[in-house]
């Protein structure tokens, strides 16, 4: 690992970590967007996840112009949740921010959430998105809601992008708080959740933080089936981890809602085997149990998926066949 750091004397308040892989075509648009920034005293922490392109020569112009302070780690290749944690390792804020390479934020983005946790002094403090889409650019959460968010969030009462969070870096230290590396999928579910598990979160009621819509990435290209795989597999870590982290109170509550966004992912992956007729391995999935769901559990699911786990369930590679032979000619 090799870390190139400009020089800049005093501690930031901010911290802001950028996992960035093969991005030299548009990190641009974010260091251009943090140059321009109210609030100067933070420093950018861009850890190259092995690109192949020349994301590192973009990354070192901006350093050589020394507008802000930024620190370059070229790793090897090791994922997204990977380079995070080794960005938390470097940094020096009394705060973090995690920024997708590919997204911008707005030029007083950093000043209004300091501003909001030095009013409130809060742990962690979050503001709206523009959320981009391919037929145009939404605007999340509706409503901004404050105190402890997590059943809110799971509910998705509440959705906020975890590029526009703040969060006290001892309190990540303190907690050992670490993105899962073993995660393909969902580990920016499992870390907001673990945070939202027993803190109390403010928010700054505006649109800070711009996802942008960028066609062919991954998270905008269609799913494979070893992508609902994982998805199944995160969704069902997330609920053994948060259940042990909430409050007693919270417990029995929190279990039931993770565990049916368990339940729903799990019918989604054997779903789409059976669509691509990958009837043995959705049977040897069934033979293990795989969708074993309580009355009460079944009952709690719509109309269109209690369908498809009856189907399933079935364990009758005719009828499979033949609703999706049926589904298949009505649609052509």
């Amino acid at each position: 690992m090799d870390a190139e750091k400009s020089t800049n004397s005093g501690l930031p308040d901010v911290s802001i970590i950028v996992p960035a892989y093969n991005s030299a075509e548009f990190i641009h648009v974010l260091l251009d967007s943090l140059a321009k920034q109210t609030d100067k005293n933070f420093e950018v922490i861009v850890v190259d996840d092995g690109s192949t392109d020349n994301t590192g020569d973009v990354v070192n112009h901006y350093k050589a112009a020394q507008t802000f302070p930024v620190t370059l780690i070229r790793q090897q290749n090791a994922g997204v949740s990977s380079a995070r944690n080794t960005g938390m390792d470097n940094a020096c804020g009394e705060f973090c921010i995690f920024i997708d390479s590919d997204d911008f934020v707005s030029p007083d983005f950093i000043e209004k959430l300091l501003s909001r946790q030095e009013q409130t002094q809060a742990d962690i403090v979050y503001c709206g998105y523009h959320h981009g889409q391919r037929n145009g650019t939404h605007c999340k959460p509706e409503h901004f809601y404050e105190g402890n968010l997590l059943t809110r969030r799971i509910r998705r009462e509440i959705i906020f992008h975890l590029g526009g969070v703040l969060i006290r870096r001892s309190l990540l230290v303190n907690r050992n708080l670490r993105f899962n590396t073993q995660l393909a999928l969902g580990e920016d579910l499992l870390f907001t959740y673990s945070l939202l598990a027993k803190e109390r979160v403010y928010s700054v009621p505006e649109y800070l933080y711009h996802q942008t819509y960028r066609k062919g990435s991954v998270m905008n290209s269609s799913w494979s089936l070893l992508r609902y795989e994982h998805n199944a597999s995160a969704m069902e870590l997330i609920h053994n981890v948060i259940v042990n982290l909430c409050p007693v109170q919270e417990k029995k509550d929190v279990s039931r809602l993770l565990k049916h966004s368990a339940n729903i992912a799990k019918i989604k992956y054997i779903w789409q085997l059976l669509a691509a007729k990958e009837y043995e391995k959705a049977m040897a999935r069934l033979n293990l149990n795989y969708l074993n769901f309580s009355s009460e559990e079944v009952s709690s699911l719509q109309r269109k998926d209690r369908k498809k786990y009856k189907i399933i369930n079935s364990k009758n590679k005719f009828l499979w066949a033949t609703y999706f032979f049926i589904r298949k000619s009505k649609h052509n």
